[in-house]
């Protein structure tokens, strides 16, 4: 008797019977992970009173990171922050929703002098300023975005004047335009794509203290030396 013949029928049974258990164990759902906890791993570390609230001075990481953390606005940051819905800063979103309300749907940039036409357009009562029906071309909430950035009486309107004293000072680049995505820094764009290292800009100088408590760390101490990965990056 061909041994290896008779033990193919017992291993095909065999794979037969322990078929639906194997399924069914790679069908099992695997155990959820639970979901993210942004205040709880700020409250860790700022927290240092543990009444559930993070004041600027616990925070102690500068005036403009704590006004992003605290989105209501009542001076400090609890859970309730995290609640809200997040929206882009004025001073981010304002430049496209401008471009697409003064400029229309396939411009990229705009000046001070395509304000006069869009508000021939816009301003159906003539007087001089959008309202939020008025500025309704942008999406639904943009018009609010785009008055905390462009409203400077605080009206609740978009003056004609307003509109193109904001598109000046805004013109980071100084072409006298503001474009979609108009930088936030003065100066040129910054270059794009591949340069050799001799058109390449030097990295500023900066000193970091040692987790370990020895001392501080330069960027100089390894120029020369071996190459260096600059990683920035955090939620807090």
């Amino acid at each position: 008797m061909n041994l290896r013949r008779a033990w193919l029928p017992a291993l095909l049974l065999a794979g037969c019977a322990s078929g639906p258990e194997s399924s069914e164990a790679v069908a099992a759902p695997r155990e959820s992970r639970p979901a993210p906890d942004p205040f709880a791993a700020l409250a860790a570390k700022y927290d240092r009173d543990g009444d559930g609230r993070i004041t600027a001075e616990e925070h102690a990481r500068g005036a403009e990171a704590f006004r992003n953390l605290d989105r209501d606005g009542d001076g400090v940051v609890a859970r309730a922050d995290f609640e809200r819905p997040v929206s882009m800063p004025a001073s981010i979103a304002a430049p496209y929703l401008a471009v697409r309300l003064i400029g229309g749907a396939d411009a990229t940039s705009v000046g001070p002098d395509d304000v006069d036409d869009a508000f021939a357009d816009l301003d159906l009562d003539g007087d001089g300023a959008l309202s939020a029906a008025e500025g309704a071309t942008v999406r639904e909430d943009g018009f609010a975005t785009l008055a905390a950035a462009v409203d400077a009486d605080r009206d609740g309107k978009l003056g004609r004047d307003e509109m193109k004293a904001w598109i000046e000072a805004r013109d980071r680049d100084g072409d006298g335009r503001v474009a979609l995505r108009e930088r936030t820094a003065p100066g040129p764009e910054p270059r794009v794509g591949r340069f050799p290292p001799g058109a390449r800009d030097v990295a500023p100088e900066f000193r970091l203290r040692r987790r370990d408590g020895g001392g501080h760390v330069a960027l100089s101490d390894f120029r020369g030396r071996t190459p260096v990965a600059l990683i920035f990056g955090s939620f807090t």
